[in-house]
């Protein structure tokens, strides 16, 4: 890293209350708790490699996304990185102030704060979002996260903490989502929309999921240039975390990575929210139906039948 560079990391994580209690009640071995452990244990080797890295963390629900850190303001902005807001990362620690357990005072503030935030958003939900994200299991299938609000949220923050850098420094940001339920369909243009605004901004994306695969993911993996990894085992999540996303683009370069896979770039029908192998575009606003449409359901625009031409006897 060159001098007056800082890395920006910015990690979006999956809090599916219905999918991580399915987990615990089957007796699976990795469970929140320990998710959790070893997203905070990524984000504290973050901030230790130098310190003028920072982190921003944002948890995903079925209803809505918010961040865990940096503490939102009452008035619902979320405070910038700076010494007076605890932020760590952002002032280097010349004590050696630390606590019992032998951990850093910020870094202890960092993982209550961000476990004492998730506590916040779960319980403000309450018995409403358990109950929406409950039904779509009881009829077979889960209710995605709201990754695109997460993503939206990330991108913001992002975009703000490069302008707000002091002058003579750089920003250098990436994101991390770790995605354990599987994709909704029905995201799939605002997904596209996060994931061409993140290669505009050239933001790589990195994806890590636990359980399911994520085609979205991959093609934004793919067209931000990150890394895309499905963790095989969910008890080693804290070695993939440590081995493949702890360094950023740069130490990836003369690191051994995980060869890409095939992406999977079938899109979401605009009808029925289903990935579609071939489909009809509208040629105006580029909408994607799985069957002929005459008016363009999305802009309106009207269409005819192309029609063969008799031919003269």
């Amino acid at each position: 890293m060159e001098p007056g560079e800082s890395s920006l990391l910015a990690i979006v994580l999956d809090c599916h209350p219905i999918f991580w209690g399915r987990r615990a009640a089957d007796g699976n071995q990795l469970h929140f708790d320990k998710f959790l452990e070893s997203i905070l244990i990524l984000a504290n080797s973050h901030l230790l490699l130098e310190a003028r890295n920072t982190v921003a963390i944002i948890a995903c629900h079925t209803k809505r996304s918010d961040f865990l850190y940096p503490r939102s303001s009452s008035s619902g902005s979320t405070q910038s990185p700076s010494p007076e807001n605890g932020t760590p990362g952002t002032t280097i620690v010349t004590s050696a102030a630390m606590v019992n357990d032998g951990r850093y005072e910020q870094f202890q503030v960092m993982n209550e704060t961000v476990k004492s935030q998730l506590r916040e958003l779960v319980l403000g939900l309450g018995e409403d979002g358990l109950a929406g994200a409950d039904s779509a299991s009881s009829s077979g299938g889960l209710d995605g996260i709201q990754l695109t609000g997460g993503l939206t949220q990330a991108l913001c923050y992002i975009q703000r903490c490069v302008r707000q850098a002091p002058a003579g420094s750089r920003v250098k940001p990436r994101i991390l989502v770790l995605q354990a339920s599987p994709d909704s369909p029905h995201s799939y243009a605002d997904m596209m929309n996060c994931i061409f605004a993140a290669q505009k901004a050239s933001i790589p994306i990195d994806a890590c999921m636990v359980e399911y695969s994520s085609g979205f993911l991959q093609q934004a993996s793919d067209i931000t240039g990150g890394t895309y990894l499905k963790a095989d085992e969910g008890t080693a999540l804290l070695h993939y975390l440590l081995f493949v996303f702890l360094a950023d683009q740069t130490a990836r370069s003369m690191l051994e990575m995980p060869a890409p896979k095939q992406v999977d770039y079938r899109a979401a029908c605009f009808c029925h929210r289903e990935l579609v192998d071939v489909g009809f575009v509208c040629s105006v606003c580029l909408s994607i139906f799985c069957q002929f449409t005459p008016i363009c359901q999305t802009c309106q625009t009207h269409f005819k039948l192309p029609t063969l031409k008799r031919k003269k006897a």
